[in-house]
């Protein structure tokens, strides 16, 4: 298999890494004439290739650049024969967001929403589908950190005239997961602002299901670093903490008074929050490429929730 690389960031090193670590299955060299892995850089650099016509030789190509860039790179690979890896979300406009739905028709191209393929997606998918617990009624989700406040912290995802801000970058990812794990979900409401000054950098979500679940979700770059999930059914709190899921039931427990308390901690699920995210891009990866490898074209279904996330995060 050729693969070609495009992007030279912290992700496009992940990938890179990944797809290196892979030597069972996936022999790499480089500038070889067979089963090679080619970098395009703009710029002259170490490593890279500045001819982007040799990216046409490939099998399948990731695009790991900024998102503001993906566009371009997409119209001049409109007539690429091979398979398309794209990083979230693919576009950072509504305009860009139309081109990306024609692209997805050739069903050749996979847009990178590796959290669904996590344990703790697994965890949450499991449990809401299950009715052991009961009806679900609340699902709350708080994703945060300070990384805007950081002095000198210059990057594109900061900069108004490349990024929409945290909903771009990070938020998608969560909206992905809540459109992957309900089938039909209204938006209620949508407030973001900007503490740092740079760009938006903090994001509320609120969601309905078409079971009346109420879903709340807080995307933060501005607060101390947070990852938790609360999901609360009629017999049941599910707590995860970044570490791990907790579940107490049942909801008839009570204290010495007779009165109803809060119920025990009954299990407990160990999940580190960093490990399994760096594990889901790994098996994202695993997934494009044996698409890849067999020939096949992606199904619809895997697609659509890509474009429905960036439906919600374009609406002003």
């Amino acid at each position: 298999m050729n693969i070609g690389i495009i992007g030279s960031g912290n992700q496009a090193q992940k990938i890179v890494n990944i797809l290196i670590k892979k030597k069972n299955y996936l022999i790499i060299y480089h500038y070889k004439k067979k089963n090679y892995l080619i970098r395009y850089h703009y710029k002259k650099k170490k490593g890279f290739t500045t001819n982007l016509k040799k990216l046409f030789e490939t099998d399948c190509i990731f695009i790991l650049s900024p998102t503001y860039t993906h566009n371009n790179y997409l119209k001049l690979f409109n007539n690429y024969n091979g398979y398309i890896f794209l990083e979230k979300p693919g576009a950072s406009n509504k305009k860009q967001s139309n081109f990306l739905k024609k692209k997805i028709k050739t069903k050749k191209l996979y847009i990178n929403y590796n959290f669904i393929f996590s344990k703790i997606y697994d965890n949450l998918k499991k449990n809401i589908k299950s009715e052991k617990y009961g009806k679900l009624l609340n699902f709350h989700i708080i994703q945060s950190n300070a990384i805007a406040l950081k002095k000198n912290y210059n990057n594109w995802r900061f900069d108004k005239k490349k990024s929409i801000g945290i909903e771009e970058t990070n938020s998608v990812h969560f909206i992905h997961l809540i459109l992957s794990l309900f089938k039909h979900v209204k938006l209620l409401s949508k407030f973001k602002q900007s503490i740092s000054k740079k760009n938006i950098d903090n994001v509320n979500y609120t969601f309905l299901t078409n079971k009346n679940c109420y879903i709340s979700f807080f995307n933060s770059y501005t607060c101390p670093l947070e990852n938790s999930f609360k999901l609360i059914f009629v017999n049941c709190l599910l707590n995860y903490d970044g570490k791990k899921f907790t579940f107490s039931y049942p909801w008839n427990v009570k204290g010495k008074t007779g009165r109803l308390i809060k119920p025990p901690i009954k299990k407990k699920i160990h999940i580190n929050f960093k490990d399994d995210w760096n594990m889901s891009n790994k098996k994202s990866v695993d997934f494009f490429l044996n698409y890849v490898r067999k020939k096949k074209y992606f199904f619809n279904s895997i697609l659509k929730n890509s474009l429905k996330a960036l439906y919600f995060i374009f609406l002003n």
